[in-house]
């Protein structure tokens, strides 16, 4: 990972996580993992210029990305990946399984929902040109997801067959 993917990753968190919860008060902390974290805390503060409430420290094994209040506030206002709204907005109206993959696969081209019946998740969504996995399940009658980048998923030791 370098500089500009974590700051693509950082502004799709932000975003998701105002989506989900609906505020974007306070400020926000994330922690990513770094093999060389000094030099990926470099290259994001240089690829994150333009935003000036945002700030890094190297820790051991990792990065904190620390986000401002203002600065939160001002990335929930850029656009955001419709896709994301559409997950977030289908997940938020409580709908079920059968919806959501009739929603979802009728309006993505491409689009791909698998079954996969894991022990902590129970289908994969995935987008031909998206690095977004989404990993959905039902729990308690609900439809929750987890959003991972493929790289991230993959390191977890599964495998995306059948999927995008």
């Amino acid at each position: 990972m370098n500089g500009d993917i974590l700051l693509r990753r950082v502004i799709e968190t932000v975003q998701e996580i105002v989506l989900k919860i609906g505020d974007s008060s306070g400020s926000i902390s994330l922690y990513y993992p770094a093999e060389d974290p000094p030099a990926l805390a470099e290259e994001l503060l240089s690829a994150a210029s333009e935003f000036g409430g945002i700030t890094a420290e190297a820790l051991p094994g990792r990065i904190r990305v620390n986000i401002s209040e203002s600065e939160s506030a001002r990335i929930s206002a850029m656009p955001h990946d419709e896709r994301m709204v559409d997950v977030i907005g289908l997940m938020n109206s409580g709908t079920d399984i059968g919806s959501f993959r009739d929603a979802i696969l009728s309006k993505y081209e491409g689009a791909v929902l698998t079954e996969v019946r894991r022990l902590d998740h129970d289908w994969v969504l995935t987008f031909p040109d998206d690095d977004n996995v989404y990993c959905l399940s039902e729990e308690f009658g609900r439809l929750t997801y987890h959003r991972f980048y493929r790289d991230e998923y993959l390191a977890f030791g599964y495998t995306l067959r059948g999927c995008v």
